[in-house]
C-alpha cells in the first residue's frame, strides 16, 4: 500500500467546539465566571514584557516557571515541568507509556482525552468502573495492577466528585505501577494529593490554570512527581515548548492569587446554592460537587438540554458517557447568570414534567 494510502486509512477523530461561537451564556466549558476584569487587567499590566528580547530563544524547558511555581508549592523545583496545559502533559505521559510499552488502566466515567490519546499512540487501555454512586473502589485496581499507569480524574469530571482521601492515599501505596492524578479542578475541593508527593514516588499530580485562575485561553498547566518521572517526560517535550508570555502572565496571575482565592470562594458558595435549589425541582437529580460545575440528572435530559440552548442558556450533555444516563453539567457562574439557569430549568421541567422523553 503506498503510504499516501495509508495516510488516508488512519482512523482519527478531531475535537470540536461545541458552539459555532460564543454565547450568551456558555455554561459547558467550565471557564472561570468570577474574576473580575480588574483581575485581568492588573496581571496584564504587571506583566513584564520589554524586558525581555523576543529575538531569543530563552528558558529552555521551562525552567523559570519551575522556579516560580518551586516557590509558590514550596516543592523543589527538579518534580515540577510547566507546559502547554494539562492536555500537553497527557499527551506527555502517553509517549512516555508508549516507549514503555505499558498499559493505560482509565477509571470511567472521565475526560475523554486520555482514551483517545491511548489510541493515538497505540497504547492497550483496560477500562474499569466506579461505583453506582460514583465512589472509589481501591481493591479491584490493586488487585488488577501490574506495572501499568492508572489514570485518575479527581475531582472527576463529569461527575464532580473527589474520591474519599483515605481509599486514595491506599490506592497509592498499595498500586503496582504509577498513578496519574488528574487535579485539573483541585482548586475547588477539599484536599490536594500535592501535600504527599515527597511520600510516593509513583504519584503524578496534573495541576491546571484554565479553571481558577481563568486563563483557559492561555493553554498552561504542570506536573508535580518525582524527579525521576519528570526527567523522563522532559525527554518527550519540545526545548522550547511554551510561548515566554505565557509564563510571565501565569507568574503575575500567581501574584495576585487574592483575587483567584475569593472567586474560589464565591464558586463554592453559589455551587451550595445551586445544588439546594435543583434539590428542590421534581425529576432533577443533582450529585454533590468538589468542582466549578455540578452534575445532576433527569429523564427530561433531552428536552433541557435542548429548551435551555433556544434560551441562549448552553450546558454539556454528558448522558453518553458510562454511568451517566440522563446526565447534564452545567458550569457555575455568578448568581445573575446562574439563576437564569435555575429559573429556566424549573420552567422547562414544569411545562414538560410527566412527557415520555422524546429526542
Amino acid at each position: 500500500m503506498r503510504i499516501m494510502d495509508e495516510i488516508k486509512n488512519i482512523k482519527y477523530k478531531l475535537y470540536s467546539e461545541p458552539r459555532d461561537s460564543v454565547e450568551k451564556y456558555r455554561l459547558f466549558y467550565n471557564e472561570n465566571l468570577f474574576l473580575p476584569d480588574e483581575y485581568y487587567e492588573k496581571i496584564l499590566e504587571e506583566t513584564d514584557i520589554k524586558s525581555s528580547d523576543l529575538r531569543f530563544y530563552q528558558d529552555s524547558y521551562n525552567e523559570s516557571a519551575s522556579i516560580f511555581l518551586s516557590d509558590f508549592l514550596d516543592i523543589d523545583k527538579k518534580m515540577i515541568l510547566f507546559a502547554n496545559g494539562v492536555d500537553h502533559l497527557i499527551i506527555l505521559i502517553s509517549e512516555l507509556i508508549s516507549k514503555l510499552k505499558r498499559r493505560m488502566d482509565i477509571l470511567y466515567p472521565t475526560f475523554d482525552i486520555y482514551e483517545e490519546q491511548a489510541n493515538v499512540q497505540g497504547i492497550p487501555v483496560r477500562k474499569f468502573f466506579l461505583k453506582e454512586d460514583y465512589s472509589l473502589n481501591p481493591d479491584i485496581l490493586i488487585e488488577k495492577s501490574k506495572n501499568s499507569f492508572l489514570i485518575v480524574c479527581s475531582p472527576n469530571n463529569p461527575t464532580g466528585k473527589q474520591f474519599d482521601k483515605e481509599r486514595m492515599l491506599y490506592l497509592i501505596e498499595n498500586y503496582n505501577g504509577i498513578i496519574v492524578l488528574d487535579e485539573t479542578y483541585g482548586d475547588f475541593a477539599t484536599y490536594s494529593l500535592l501535600d504527599y508527593i515527597y511520600e510516593y514516588d509513583n504519584l503524578i499530580v496534573l495541576r491546571s490554570f484554565s479553571k481558577a485562575y481563568g486563563l483557559a485561553g492561555l493553554r498552561a498547566g504542570y506536573a508535580v512527581s518525582s524527579e525521576n518521572i519528570i526527567n523522563a517526560l522532559r525527554m518527550f517535550m519540545d526545548p522550547y515548548p511554551t510561548p515566554l508570555i505565557v509564563k510571565k502572565i501565569v507568574k503575575s496571575a500567581i501574584s495576585n492569587y487574592s483575587y483567584v482565592k475569593k472567586a474560589i470562594d464565591e464558586t463554592k458558595n453559589i455551587r451550595k446554592i445551586v445544588f439546594k435549589e435543583l434539590g428542590k425541582i421534581p425529576t432533577v437529580i443533582p450529585y454533590p460537587s468538589e468542582t466549578n460545575f455540578i452534575f445532576f440528572k433527569t429523564y427530561l435530559h433531552k428536552i433541557v438540554f435542548r429548551e435551555l440552548a433556544m434560551r441562549d442558556i448552553h450546558i454539556k450533555d454528558v448522558s453518553a458517557k458510562p454511568l451517566c444516563e440522563n446526565g447534564l453539567r452545567v458550569t457555575l457562574a455568578p448568581y445573575n447568570i446562574i439563576s437564569l439557569f435555575i429559573k429556566g430549568l424549573r420552567e422547562i421541567i414544569g411545562e414538560n414534567i410527566g412527557r415520555q422523553e422524546t429526542s
